[in-house]
């Protein structure tokens, strides 16, 4: 295992000081955007119900009679 040493942490907090351009904060903001509106449109998909084939089988036979006494 490498050991921490002063120059790593002063890397990493330098790295936590720069500044970023309006640019980058836009594209940001609308990653941040695109991100809520995908998990927004998940949370609002209802949940798929699930048939037995028995169940649908039934369904359609009772289909058929209708439309043959039609």
């Amino acid at each position: 295992m490498d050991k921490v040493v002063a120059e790593d942490v002063t890397q990493l907090l330098d790295s936590q000081l720069q500044h970023h351009s309006i640019e980058d904060l836009e594209d940001m903001v609308k990653e941040l955007s695109q991100q809520k509106k995908e998990q927004k449109e998940k949370e609002e998909q209802p949940p798929l119900k699930c048939m037995k084939t028995s169940d649908l089988q039934h369904s359609f036979s009772a289909m058929e009679n209708l439309t043959d006494e039609l």
